[in-house]
This record gives C-alpha cells, sequence and structure tokens, in this order.
C-alpha cells in the first residue's frame, strides 16, 4: 500500500515537473499574454458578487477586468517598453491593494470600509497570476527590443544577382532589357539555365 501511494507520489511529481519544463518553453511575451488574461477573467469571474455587496467595488472589478483583457491585448499585437511599463504599475498594485485589504481592510470606501477581508483560493490564484506576470514584464523590460519579430518579406526577384528586366512580362518571357529602363524603375531575376527563347 505504502509502495503503490510512493510510486503515485512519484508519477505525479514527474508529471507536474513536465508541465513545468513545457511551461519553460513558452517565449515570455506569449507567458505574459496568458497570465494577464486569466488575470482579467478571475476578475471577471468575481465581478457580480462584488457588485452586489457595493457598486463601487463592482466597478473596481470591471475597470481591473477591462484593464487586464486590454494589456493581453497589448502584448499580444503592440508589445513595446511603454506596454511592458504600464503592465507592471498596474499589475503590481493590485496584488499590494490585495494584501492591504487582508491585512488592513478595504481603505475607505463603501459599506465594507476598514473591515479585513477573508483569503480565499481564487484571490490567491489571481494574486499569484498578477506577481507572476510583474515578473514576467520585467524580465522583458531587461531584454530590451524585441528580436523575434518577423524579418521583412525577401523581394519576389532578389536584387543581389542576375540580369536587368524592367516589368514582370520581360522577367517571364527572359527579354532583357539592354540599357534602358521603362520608368526608370528596374528589378533583378535570376537567370534559369538553359537556351534563351527564340534562339
Amino acid at each position: 500500500m505504502l509502495a503503490t501511494r510512493r510510486g503515485q507520489a512519484i508519477d505525479t511529481v514527474g508529471r507536474w515537473t513536465a508541465r513545468a519544463a513545457e511551461l519553460g518553453r513558452v517565449p515570455p511575451r506569449h507567458l505574459a499574454v496568458l497570465l494577464s488574461a486569466y488575470a482579467a477573467v478571475l476578475h471577471n469571474w468575481v465581478l457580480p458578487e462584488h457588485y452586489l455587496e457595493w457598486w463601487g467595488y463592482g466597478l473596481y472589478f470591471l475597470i481591473a477586468t477591462a484593464a487586464q483583457a486590454f494589456c493581453a491585448g497589448l502584448l499580444l499585437f503592440w508589445p513595446g517598453r511603454w506596454v511592458f511599463l504600464v503592465g507592471i504599475l498596474g499589475n503590481s498594485a493590485i496584488p499590494f491593494l490585495y494584501a492591504f485589504t487582508r491585512t488592513v481592510g478595504i481603505p475607505f470606501f463603501g459599506p465594507a470600509a476598514w473591515q479585513v477581508e477573508r483569503v480565499g483560493v481564487l484571490d490567491l490564484a489571481t494574486a499569484a497570476a498578477e506577481v507572476g506576470l510583474v515578473v514576467v514584464l520585467i524580465r522583458l523590460m531587461r531584454q530590451g527590443p524585441l528580436t523575434g519579430r518577423a524579418d521583412p518579406v525577401p523581394p519576389a526577384i532578389p536584387h543581389d544577382r542576375g540580369e536587368q528586366y524592367a516589368t514582370l512580362d520581360d522577367v517571364q518571357t527572359k527579354r532583357i532589357e539592354a540599357g534602358r529602363a521603362r520608368r526608370g524603375l528596374l528589378a533583378t531575376a535570376y537567370r534559369t539555365p538553359g537556351p534563351e527563347p527564340g534562339r
């Protein structure tokens, strides 16, 4: 019995280690997008109950949800240092406020002002996602400019060698423009081996 449990525990540890290794291969920016979206979903999940408690609490959770969802979109489509910086500041403030409300109490506002909130599993999951997001964004800030962007699309007609052609029709029919370019535009293309057409 004990050996069976030990084997199950080892299997569980092995599975979690493999999952952690897979997570380590996720690019940092993609991980930041996932964490921001995850935190937004969790804030949205608890929004109704906080709104029923007081509209101001509901508004806070609505703003947090929208900001983190918007941050995920910015990280996905328009990543940059200013996005990282705003994400660090915003997602640092939310866990700080969470810790404050669980130790000192809700500051100033609403019917539960200065009452200490209880710690819940969902709260901790959200705070952990936000702390992880801040760590990843700091790492992205330290990396400097993003290097994973796609290179410019190479020209359809290479410019490094070949004969001078003026139009696509000239390229396709292998008619070499000898010494003149139509409207001042020249492109280069590879010559395929073999005889020229018409010879």
